[in-house]
């Protein structure tokens, strides 16, 4: 009897430790970008990333500084993402040997971090076993997340060890990634009808994972464009240098990401006219695309 009940234990093993045999993928891994799109109360668009860059000594422990980048409101929200404005928003370090992840954030986070800044908080914790609660940053509300059941799933070019966590919610949480809603999110919805999620996790360089800023978003194309009077109160005018062999399409929309222009202009036309007269005094992004390709945004005053 002793003998069976080894054999039925060692049968049962692999199972169990098939998902901590998989080898650890970290977060802090330089130039990952975390890409996310999220809907804001009044459902205003909110395009921004995280990204890892660089590292820092915090009190002797060593840690990768968590950059928070901030893009235009463009749409659709793809490849050129237009960078406006970049800062420090945290560090991150891996405990790879015990398959945790710790965080520092200097400031807050709307969309799903629930822990207090300017001191260290865990994160993930990979190492917990079915029945365990989540880090408490992965919580909703007064709801802790139950860890359900572990197993690997293929994410992002890698496979890594998932939590399945039960709840308010249910979801997964892949090392390295976070969840489908990002580094720092675990629901797919703050309230009502706001949503966030992950859009995109790439490696590389900004240029590689297709970030341009104003300054150098220009050099994409030879186009050249001229939009005036800027600031306005009555109307603009767009003038193009190469309208003989582009199709352009122009999209304006106001700093909370609603659209006051979206449409194709005529192939070869030189000038295009926009009256402003019934649009509220405000900022306005003006978004321009040639041959569906976008390479261009500027900011444009109405008063």
């Amino acid at each position: 009897m002793k003998t069976l009940n080894v054999l039925l234990t060692l049968s049962f093993l692999p199972i169990g430790i098939s998902s901590f045999a998989q080898p650890y993928q970290p977060v802090g891994v330089e130039n990952a970008h975390w890409f996310m799109f999220a809907t804001t109360p009044n459902s205003i668009l909110d395009y921004h990333a995280f990204v890892v860059r660089g590292d820092t000594m915090i009190n002797t422990i060593a840690y990768k500084r968590l950059y928070y980048q901030d893009f235009a409101n463009q749409w659709p929200f793809e490849p050129p993402y237009l960078i406006e404005e970049e800062h420090l928003w945290g560090v991150v370090r891996d405990d790879s040997l015990n398959r945790r992840v710790y965080v520092i954030a200097f400031e807050p986070y709307a969309y799903g971090y629930h822990c207090p800044v300017d001191e260290e908080q865990l994160l993930f914790d990979f190492s917990i076993l079915p029945g365990d609660s989540t880090a408490h940053c992965q919580t909703v509300g007064e709801y802790p997340w139950i860890l359900d059941s572990t197993y690997v799933s293929y994410k992002y070019s890698a496979n890594r060890r998932t939590l399945f966590t039960v709840g308010w919610l249910s979801t997964e949480i892949y090392e390295g990634i976070g969840s489908d809603n990002g580094l720092f999110g675990t629901s797919y919805q703050i309230q009502g009808d706001d949503e966030y999620w992950l859009h995109e996790y790439c490696i590389g360089s900004d240029e590689d994972c297709g970030i341009i800023s104003g300054t150098n978003a220009a050099s994409i194309s030879e186009i050249g464009v001229l939009l005036y009077p800027n600031p306005a109160t009555s109307q603009i005018q767009i003038d193009f240098t190469d309208s003989a062999n582009s199709n352009y399409r122009l999209r304006i929309t106001n700093s909370m990401g609603k659209v006051y222009l979206d449409e194709a202009l005529p192939y070869g036309a030189s000038a295009y006219t926009v009256s402003v007269t019934d649009w509220p005094p405000g900022v306005y992004f003006v978004q321009y695309l040639a041959d569906r390709v976008f390479w261009r945004a500027e900011r444009l005053v109405v008063y």
